[in-house]
């Protein structure tokens, strides 16, 4: 998990309406006027969720997706239609997501309990306009201080703890996967582009050098971690990634540690103070 701080502004639906309402009527430049209107969108549109949640259940009543109407239906008629499946695909995403920042909204103002299963069971109706609500701070950084303290527009700086995913590749998959495979495996992931990049380098160095020792301990039979680091250190090897013949430079320790990951992977078995292929 790691720490994600945002700095947020807290109150209710009907005060942030009040709020950008005015604030357009007082006269604003047209870049802030767009801006307030995209809040007032977002804020009604809060709104509306909420009010078509409260129709649609009882207190007691589980909030959960029909997929019937939210998957089914779609693609069904878009199927009929001849329609491009990517744009429901998009709007079914866009969909998913405003239920789970709804369901939370409700949750965050008691309306709603998350139970411990992950169901999410409506607790009580009530006034959408009563139901607070954040939005970035950046949209009021325009607005008087005074305005905000009128509209009771609090401040706040908001910590969370979000999930972060490590995804560790041992010597068995370095020396069993290509780097076209494990493009595909994180793909959906969405991985930050530049540590990628890094870790794509690391992982065709790290194959070259595994590829290398097998090749060494393949080709003598059996081979000593000495024997195998005097062999890679003094011979070329035709990297095509790199485009040129390369030599790699590395030390005892790693050699060990690489033979090791091997070991564990059952690439290669350990007779006495050699190594031999599986």
């Amino acid at each position: 998990m790691e720490l994600n701080r945002s700095v947020i502004m807290t109150r209710t639906i009907q005060d942030f309406l009040v709020l950008f309402t005015r604030e357009i009527e007082y006269g604003v430049e047209p870049d802030l006027q767009e801006m307030y209107e995209l809040a007032l969108t977002t804020i009604e549109e809060t709104a509306e969720g909420i009010t078509a949640i409260m129709d649609k259940y009882s207190p007691g009543d589980v909030l959960d997706l029909d997929p019937e109407e939210m998957i089914h239906q779609p693609f069904e008629e878009a199927a009929r239609k001849g329609k491009d499946h990517d744009s429901i695909i998009a709007k079914t995403t866009k969909d998913i997501r405003e239920w789970i920042r709804l369901c939370s909204l409700l949750c965050m103002n008691e309306l709603a309990e998350m139970t411990d299963d992950g169901t999410t069971i409506l607790q009580r109706h009530a006034d959408p306009d009563g139901v607070t609500m954040s939005l970035p701070v950046d949209l009021v950084d325009e607005i008087e201080n005074e305005r905000c303290i009128e509209h009771g527009i609090r401040t706040m700086l908001e910590i969370i703890t979000l999930p972060v995913c490590h995804i560790t590749f041992g010597a068995d998959a370095i020396a069993g996967l290509d780097l076209e495979e494990i493009d595909n495996l994180v793909a959906y992931l969405d991985p930050d582009i530049d540590t990628y990049n890094t870790f794509r380098e690391n992982y065709a160095t790290k194959q070259i050098i595994l590829g290398a020792i097998l090749d060494c301990v393949s080709d003598h039979g059996t081979a000593t971690a000495m024997e195998i680091l005097e062999k890679i250190s003094k011979n070329p090897i035709c990297a095509t990634e790199f485009g040129a013949e390369i030599t790699i430079a590395t030390d005892l320790e790693y050699v060990k540690e690489a033979l090791s990951d091997m070991q564990k992977a059952k690439l290669i078995k350990r007779t006495g103070a050699a190594f031999k292929i599986v």
